[in-house]
């Protein structure tokens, strides 16, 4: 079972995954010819992605909730958010429809799917930020954002 949700981890995100690892494997063959520069570590990939379908924006970050029931024994919770893809008092306003796992035990940001006509990649950006820098919905609640 182990072998089976760590291949599907590692291979939901082969393009994000490839792209990265191409960068660091130039990156390590330039660095053996100029030796000033720094190893780069690999930290593996969160497979964020961005998709235009019918109109719409699709994106997502981090880890999904069929990820986190089928390979993971993080106790988790989710919350679904509808905001606007602007402030509503500027006209055209469009709703964007978020849903954010997070660690239940400190907060910390797992995962997010967002589904809008526009600003949802932003959106995703933001959040995506959030789990690489191991931030929580409470940092969340504090950010000062656009």
């Amino acid at each position: 079972m182990h072998q089976h949700c760590v291949f599907q981890l590692l291979n939901n995100w082969e393009t994000s995954a490839a792209n990265k690892q191409g960068r660091l494997a130039a990156t390590d063959i330039v660095r053996k010819k100029l030796t000033t520069i720094p190893a780069v570590p690999y930290r593996g990939v969160q497979g964020t992605t961005v998709c235009g379908l019918f109109g719409l924006t699709v994106a997502t970050t981090g880890v999904n909730e069929k990820m986190l029931q089928h390979c993971s024994d993080i106790e988790y919770e989710k919350v679904y958010l509808h905001p606007s893809n602007h402030v509503g008092y500027y006209p055209g306003a469009k709703p964007i429809h978020i849903k954010l796992l997070y660690d239940a035990r400190d907060g910390k940001v797992l995962g997010a799917q967002a589904l809008g006509e526009s600003g949802v990649a932003r959106r995703i950006d933001v959040l995506a930020s959030f789990i690489q820098m191991g931030g929580t919905v409470y940092d969340l609640e504090e950010a000062e954002l656009c």
